[in-house]
This record gives C-alpha cells, structure tokens and sequence, in this order.
C-alpha cells in the first residue's frame, strides 16, 4: 500500500463532512499530491495550492481538470509533495499524536468527565464514579478504568 502511494501521481480524497481518514494523512506522507473535498474535516489539514488542492466534491468538470493538471505537472509539483511530508510528520506524527492524548487524560482534563454522567450499556454510572486521581501525566492509562 505504501509503495502504491509514493508513486502516484495524485491521490483523489472525496469524503462528505463527518471524519477526516487516515487514507488521506497516509497519501500526504508518502507524498501524493492530494486533490480533496472542499469539506470542514478536509480543510482542517488540506490548504489549498499549499500542500494539495481542494475541490468541489459534486463538481465533476473540476475534479477532473484538477487532476488533469496535477498528472500533468508531477515535476513543477515537488514542492508541494515535499510540503505534505514535511506538515504530516511535523503535525500528524504518531508522538504528537500520543502526547496530545496523554494531555487529555490528565486530571485537569478528566475531572471534566467527572461533571457528566457515564452511561454504560444504557446504565447511568453516578458522576463520582470516575476516580480522577486514577490518571496522571507520567502513568500509564488503564482504559477499563473508564469503560
């Protein structure tokens, strides 16, 4: 699979607005140049003529013509595959990624859970039912914890 992605020329990434996939960061980082949907999850990571281009995804005449030009112009496009490693691996990588995510289970960010009730199978679990201290930035996350 990634050897496909590091030869293509250009990678199509069409997705109605709910979640960005990772097919589209995995194309980005082998360096395809990406021609996504002009949609909110997209948008988020794609700046057009910077490290992609965005169209619109029920305009057919101009996906069509985007890809056309990106065939067309692999070499003058170097840049802008150097661009889509360069913001995958700086913005996207996996210890970002996990720092990002160990942030969020500290207790300043799970005393937040303690506010909501945790429904479990269809059961409300009473709101103090989360141990807050459970979590802390240097240990490791017990998930069942929370499950």
């Amino acid at each position: 699979y990634k050897r496909v992605l590091q030869v293509s020329a250009a990678h199509v990434y069409l997705t109605y607005p709910f979640v960005l996939s990772w097919s589209m960061l995995e194309a980005m980082a082998a360096g395809c140049i990406v021609i996504g949907s002009k949609t909110p999850p997209v948008e988020e990571v794609l700046v057009d003529g910077r490290d992609g281009f965005l169209v619109d995804m029920f305009d057919l005449l101009a996906i069509r013509l985007r890809v056309v030009d990106a065939l067309e112009s692999a070499d003058s496009l170097r840049e802008m595959r150097l661009a889509c490693c360069q913001k995958i691996t700086t913005t996207y990588s996996t210890g970002r990624g996990i720092r990002a995510y160990e942030r969020a289970c500290e207790p300043q960010a799970t005393s937040k859970l303690k506010a909501r009730s945790v429904t479990q199978q269809g059961d409300s679990m009473p709101s103090d039912a989360i141990d807050t201290n459970a979590v802390s930035g240097d240990a490791p996350l017990n998930m069942s914890e929370f499950v």
